[in-house]
């Protein structure tokens, strides 16, 4: 699968240990989020200035330098990049079915997740469609993912019954 200019997919694909690296990162980012948002901690050591486009709490301010809780962006960050790193690492064997079942596996992604998101808008409203926002910084990643992942493994599955047969074929002459 090249474009007119002869460029492989394969050449946007990041390493196939950032995988292992996205797994490291995606740990500490979950631990994070629990922390922050299932348990209600923010963590006081990560109280500090930054700087901000925009922020609205009492008063609204733009390009202004804030005080903030950094928990929330260190363990959104984590989990995206992680995301991130384990979705577009390359295979062991990147191939051009791979690559097929990436183009398939990407494209079936966005359409679930726009599905998802405009029943979201559809029924849910106030804090609960914010929090649906917050899941759809990440929730094209997981779909894709989870898609890709069990494409590879039914691929496999099914392809292994043949590697078998072809082996015995070849060792019997």
């Amino acid at each position: 699968m090249t474009d007119s200019k002869g460029t492989s997919p394969v050449r946007f694909l990041l390493p196939s240990y950032y995988r292992f690296i996205g797994l490291v990162l995606l740990v500490p980012g979950i631990v994070l989020f629990l922390v922050r948002f299932y348990w209600g901690i923010k963590i006081p050591w990560l109280e500090t200035k930054v700087f901000a486009v925009f922020s609205s709490y009492m008063v609204d301010k733009y390009f202004s330098v804030i005080e903030n809780n950094v928990t929330e962006e260190i363990a959104g960050l984590l989990i995206l990049s992680a995301l991130y790193f384990i979705a577009f690492s390359k295979e062991k064997v990147e191939n051009q079915l791979t690559h097929n079942i990436r183009y398939i596996s990407l494209l079936t992604a966005i359409i679930i997740d726009t599905v998802l998101m405009a029943l979201g808008l559809m029924f849910f409203y106030g804090i609960a469609y914010l929090y649906l926002l917050m899941f759809n910084i990440v929730s094209l990643f997981l779909i894709y993912i989870l898609i890709f992942r069990a494409r590879l493994f039914i691929n496999r599955r099914e392809n292994i019954p043949n590697a078998v047969a072809e082996e015995t074929l070849y060792n019997e002459t």
